[in-house]
């Protein structure tokens, strides 16, 4: 019998990592969630049991034993913030692989409990090197602009369907319209953009804060506070351009950092 070749060395990519300095993002996005949505006739623009789906998976990312800084989802979309990660050294393919796996399993799980019938959800995933803390804003300011672009587009749309127009025809009348226009038609039906749930507009925050509990000594009775960890979801993520939300995102990498370094 022939020698078996060992085709380890092909695996170029295996040995890519990030370094324990360099803050990244994963970002996981569904595949083909229009028609999805659609498949699955979801309520339109939006529907909470999806939301609560990826707020679920985002559950599940820490549950596997991976710790992001944070987890910021909205629409189809999944982003995870990460710095010191050593999880299966960070290496990259890793990462991305079982990542997507995790919130793929998880969302479809959680929408087939919901809705009550067999749903298959298929994320891809992506890695995203940031320079340093004050990146790490500026990318969740992107993503979050990406969501209120989706929410302007997706309730205009809807109100058009609802006042008669074809989906050609919303599309045709939308197409061109900046975020003032939209927010116009917007406002037209609802009065104010307030009434609208802060998720659907900014998005879903997770992310773990340290608490004090009262706890007694086992050997003395007495009774004292110790230090506890619980995931925080946020349903209405802080404007990441704001001071408030800036600071947040910077005290959460702050502890990380502290943590990793001792």
């Amino acid at each position: 019998m022939s020698k078996v070749r060992d085709y380890k060395s092909h695996e170029i990519l295996s040995t890519v990592r990030i370094p324990p300095t360099v803050p990244f993002a994963v970002r996981c996005d569904g595949r083909s969630f229009h028609r999805l949505t659609e498949e699955l006739k979801l309520e339109k623009p939006y529907d909470e049991r999806l939301a609560r789906a990826l707020t679920e998976a985002c559950r599940a990312v820490y549950s596997e034993g991976f710790n992001p800084v944070l987890a910021y989802t909205f629409s189809d979309e999944v982003n995870l913030i990460f710095y010191g990660e050593q999880t299966f050294e960070a290496r990259v393919e890793k990462l991305i692989s079982i990542l997507a796996s995790v919130i793929s399993v998880t969302v479809s799980e959680a929408l087939s409990d919901l809705l009550g019938r067999r749903v298959r959800a298929v994320f891809d995933g992506r890695v995203v090197v940031l320079g340093g803390f004050e990146d790490v804003v500026g990318y969740l300011a992107w993503r979050q602009a990406e969501c209120w672009r989706n929410f302007l587009n997706s309730y205009a749309h809807h109100i058009l369907l609802r006042r008669g127009l074809t989906p050609t025809q919303a599309s045709r009348e939308l197409h061109g319209k900046g975020a003032d226009e939209l927010v116009k038609i917007i406002e037209s039906e609802y009065g104010s953009l307030e009434k609208i749930p802060t998720w659907q507009r900014r998005g879903i925050l997770l992310y773990r804060e340290t608490y004090l509990k009262e706890a007694v000594n086992k050997l003395t009775g007495e009774k004292i506070l110790v230090e506890r960890r619980r995931l925080v979801e946020m349903w209405g993520a802080p404007l990441f351009t704001s001071q408030e939300g800036r600071e947040l995102v910077l005290k959460l990498l702050e502890e990380r950092r502290r943590s990793v370094t001792g």
